[in-house]
């Protein structure tokens, strides 16, 4: 953590619902804090939420349920809508705005310290240290690439005047993370921190030998989608050694067997671990959390973007490009045919 931290008490973390990742990343900063003897206080909304009650149970001060950005408005099963989010806009601030305001309700009751802000953009303190984490400070696209650079970029310099430093989950030189968090047009260094990649997954041999690691994952109903395709291409995966995960906290206790494939609801970090260590191919999103895991674990996988999502796009070709992996549209995905590439 930024070593201005070391003096805070209470710390607020807050993490944005969209998708697991932000939770999943930013989870061993949270245990470091509370390993600390820091009292911590987290932020969150819908799944997010239930995964971090789940991993750290009553080692937490106190939970608070507040919900952040509808996203969920601009995405449909066929993928992104940039007319719903330029129609969605305005809400979109509203709901920046409404959360800053119910945060200053929060804080006036329990005084933080120091806040840690995983991509909630309305979660600072004007008099408090207010750190913002985020691996994508500009975005960029397949096309018209330096336009959407600058347009973002600028957009993410106006959001660092609410906060001491953007911290980036990634290493100055030898990025993962590529562009999105490099080679900036107006940030400057003394704005920027990179803190080394974050993951709550080690490398460790384990007994157990699988094939195929398939993590299902991503907002609503994206997630559905890619599960639905996913498990109606089960016969291609009979005879490999396959562990499937849901990636839906409301699902944790479902397990079901058929033949070769095991297929679990949700998976807890010891679990995940052992299945991401033992397989030898891993079929999951771009996301950049899961990018940095298999990082970690030095594996090599299957991405399947999510459709109409900028950085996940980006990280997909970043990486194919480096030669880490290959890539393929879940539209077109054929496990038979992907997985003997």
């Amino acid at each position: 953590m930024p070593k201005k931290t070391m003096g805070a008490k209470k710390i607020a973390f807050a993490f944005n619902s969209y998708g697991l990742g932000h939770a999943t990343r930013t989870l061993p900063l949270v245990q470091a804090a509370i390993e600390r003897g820091y009292a911590v206080y987290i932020i969150a909304y819908g799944r997010s939420l239930a995964f971090l009650r789940r991993e750290l149970g009553n080692t937490v001060a106190k939970y608070f349920e507040l919900r952040d950005y509808s996203f969920n408005r601009v995405f449909r099963k066929k993928g992104f809508s940039s007319r719903r989010f330029l129609l969605n806009s305005p809400l979109f601030v509203k709901e920046v705005l409404d959360e800053h305001r119910a945060f200053l309700e929060l804080h006036a009751k329990y005084k933080f310290d120091l806040v840690f802000s995983d991509s909630r953009m309305g979660i600072y303190l004007p008099n408090r240290p207010s750190y913002f984490l985020s691996n994508q400070l500009k975005q960029s696209t397949a096309r018209a690439t330096w336009l959407g650079e600058i347009f973002t970029e600028n957009y993410m310099r106006r959001v660092k005047k609410h906060f001491t430093k953007f911290i980036v989950p990634d290493t100055e030189r030898n990025s993962i993370s590529g562009l999105l968090t490099h080679n900036f047009w107006f940030l400057k260094k003394k704005d920027v921190e990179y803190i080394g990649i974050l993951s709550m997954l080690k490398k460790r041999r384990t007994k157990k030998k699988l094939d195929y690691f398939i993590s299902i994952s991503g907002p609503e109903p994206q997630r559905t989608v890619f599960e639905e395709k996913v498990l109606a291409e089960l016969d291609a995966l009979q005879g490999q050694q396959t562990v499937v995960t849901l990636g839906a906290p409301e699902k944790a206790g479902y397990h079901k067997k058929i033949g070769t494939v095991e297929i679990f609801g949700l998976l807890n970090r010891r679990r995940q671990e052992e299945m991401m260590n033992a397989a030898e191919l891993i079929v999951t999103r771009s996301g950049y959390s899961t990018v940095m895991d298999l990082a970690e674990l030095e594996k090599k996988a299957l991405f399947i973007p999510t459709d109409g999502q900028p950085e996940q796009e980006y990280l997909a070709r970043y990486h194919k490009a480096l030669g880490n992996n290959h890539v393929v549209r879940l539209k077109k995905l054929d496990l038979r045919r992907d997985l003997a590439l």
